[in-house]
């Protein structure tokens, strides 16, 4: 009696995975200026990935605003997300941080790239000095103090001087501070400050004005020191 023995092939599977997504490649912020009114616009792109597969492969962006607000989060479909921000007041900045992702079916995690920084800043349009606001008066302050000599036809001492600070007043009721380069008067910045925050509210226009007031001061009886008007923020 023989025996016959079959030799049976075993069919050996090779389960491979998917390869891992990659991370974006020439990932770049542009901002451009923010208009008149309505909102400004951010717009990010990049490259794919050199391993993507549209059949798998999706991305991901996630917009903040600092600190820590999500404005938005979306899958565009091609290289390019644009966010719509909101336009800051004249002079304001708004900024945040944009990050892009891939994910890839069959995979849990996502390839990231960093966080960039986006931000816009609404530029100060021109002011029309002429036709827009006008000074309507100047607020002294302190509008009223007393200086005592000791000896009477004596000069008064220094510890007797009072600075005195003018403030330009419009007709919305703001009253502005005039700013320089050289910096502010310490008395005058804390009298200005005393004021309610409602009147020192300026608009931009108003602030403009502010800027070009310069009050030349003279007295009767006694003497003053005029601070001398040069310069205003660029």
């Amino acid at each position: 009696m023989t025996a016959r023995f079959w030799l049976l092939p075993l069919l050996a599977l090779s389960l491979v995975a998917a390869p891992r997504p990659k991370t974006a490649r020439g990932v770049v912020v542009r901002s451009s200026l923010c208009p008149a009114t309505g909102t400004c616009r951010v717009i990010l792109t990049w490259t794919r990935p050199s391993n993507y597969t549209a059949a798998t492969d999706t991305a991901h962006t996630l917009w903040i605003r600092s600190p820590a607000e999500t404005l938005k989060q979306g899958t565009p479909p091609s290289t390019a997300d644009t966010l719509l921000v909101p336009r800051p007041a004249d002079g304001l900045t708004s900024n945040g941080t944009v990050r892009l992702c891939y994910t890839r079916k069959g995979w849990t995690g996502q390839a990231c790239n960093a966080p960039l920084a986006w931000a816009v800043t609404a530029p100060v349009g021109p002011v029309d000095t002429a036709t827009t606001v006008k000074v309507t008066g100047i607020i002294v302050k302190p509008d009223s103090f007393r200086v005592v000599a000791t000896v009477a036809g004596v000069s008064v001492s220094a510890k007797n001087q009072q600075q005195m600070c003018a403030f330009p007043a419009f007709a919305s009721g703001h009253v502005g501070f005039r700013r320089t380069t050289e910096g502010t008067s310490p008395v005058c910045d804390s009298l200005y400050r005393a004021l309610p925050a409602s009147v020192r509210a300026l608009s931009a226009a108003e602030q403009a004005v502010a800027d070009t007031v310069c009050v030349h001061w003279s007295a009767t009886g006694g003497t003053i020191s005029t601070e001398p008007c040069s310069g205003v923020p660029g």
